[in-house]
């Protein structure tokens, strides 16, 4: 069992006060067989109302409100947690067999995957191949796709950064008739926050990262999952007042041995 600490702070600026503002996070990792958390810490800044949950596809979340007005929204959540080989033995939802709004799939995308697993046997395998050939195929631009971008996008364009190509796997997997679902959370090193694709091999689901072309073994700090990006962001909410904002976040994930 591996042990990392983790790292993580949003900051969200607006160009104007704002206020009465609601929101719901997804920004602790997760408790599954092969990740344990050890220690948690969440702070946000302006204080706010704070409750714990889950959401519906089995997510911890975090949610609440502040009514005071304010031109940043802070949230950071720092720990450390165990890791053990990824490797999930968990239920298989038919969703998670079908396109949704951000994984649609066309014929050229279905004969390319068709081509990419030729002559490959397995489930996990097949996976691979997929996840290699999406590598291959895809160049890593940053700012060159925004949310909204599908992975029948990223496959016309050839460019994109780990969402796009979590999505690509993840429709073209679905073609080839496995189940895969969207994974976002955290990586060993500094960085933001990273994206990559579950696949269920017949008796679990393996973690793929399709950006880095590896299938995961530990060193990633699992958030949620879902259908797509949509399911699952970091950060959504409302709140009142009309203005530009923008956005940073900083991550680091440390081994500690």
């Amino acid at each position: 069992m591996d042990r990392y600490s983790y790292s993580f702070q949003s900051v969200l600026r607006f160009d104007a006060a704002v206020g009465r503002h609601f929101f719901k996070l997804r920004c602790v990792p997760c408790v599954n067989s092969c990740q344990r958390i050890l220690s948690k810490t969440l702070s946000l800044h302006p204080a706010v109302c704070l409750t714990e949950g889950m959401d519906a596809l089995g997510n911890g979340i975090q949610y609440g409100h502040t009514l005071a007005e304010h031109d940043a929204f802070v949230f950071c959540s720092y720990g450390v947690v165990a890791l053990e080989d990824y490797r999930l033995a968990e239920d298989v939802h038919p969703m998670y067999r079908q396109e949704s709004g951000l994984t649609p799939v066309n014929l050229d995308m279905m004969d390319w995957a068709r081509d990419a697993v030729r002559g490959v046997r397995g489930e996990a395998e097949r996976a691979l191949a997929l996840s290699e050939a999406v590598n291959g195929w895809m160049t890593y631009v940053a700012g060159a796709t925004d949310n909204r971008t599908t992975a029948l996008d990223a496959f016309s364009s050839r460019v994109g950064v780990c969402q796009d190509y979590a999505h690509l796997l993840i429709s073209l997997c679905r073609a080839q008739g496995m189940a895969a679902r969207y994974v976002n959370g955290f990586i060993e090193g500094v960085g933001a926050t990273h994206a990559w694709a579950e696949v269920y091999d017949g008796e679990a689901w393996i973690g793929l990262d399709p950006t880095n072309n590896v299938m995961i073994k530990t060193g990633y700090i699992k958030i949620a999952h879902g259908r797509d990006a949509n399911d699952c962001p970091v950060n959504r909410g409302m709140y009142i007042g009309g203005c530009a904002q923008e956005s940073e976040i900083r991550v680091l994930v440390e081994r500690k041995g």
